[in-house]
């Protein structure tokens, strides 16, 4: 078993009562784990092209990182989209002459660097 400090300083978590001896599982036991001090918020792109974001949990003077992203589509709007793409890829003219075989010998050659 992995000590708590151990474990703390990659995940950051705070250190366990008592004997100071966690369970990690199994699963994670090859990995390194590694914590993320995020926030994510949506906001909208005003007129003048400035978004505002107010009351982010970090201490004033903190340096933070700012990445903006259009926001991810719902569930529904990625299944659409998702299903919408394989259709065109489908109706392909190549697809319909494209058979198992030929999708195995390329998962092979892939698979053998070739």
């Amino acid at each position: 078993m992995a000590s708590t400090s151990r474990i703390s300083k990659l995940v950051n978590f705070p250190p366990l009562p008592g004997d100071g001896k966690i369970n990690v599982p199994p699963q994670l036991r090859h990995r390194k784990v590694f914590a993320m001090n995020s926030f994510g918020i949506s906001a909208t792109v005003q007129s003048t092209g400035d978004i505002l974001v107010a009351g982010v949990p970090f201490a004033p003077g903190t340096e933070v990182e700012v990445v903006i992203s259009p926001k991810r589509k719902s569930a529904t709007e990625f299944s659409q989209a998702w299903e919408r793409v394989c259709g065109e890829m489908r109706a392909a003219p190549r697809a319909a002459s494209l058979s198992d075989d030929d999708i195995q010998h390329e998962i092979d050659d892939y698979r053998a660097g070739r």
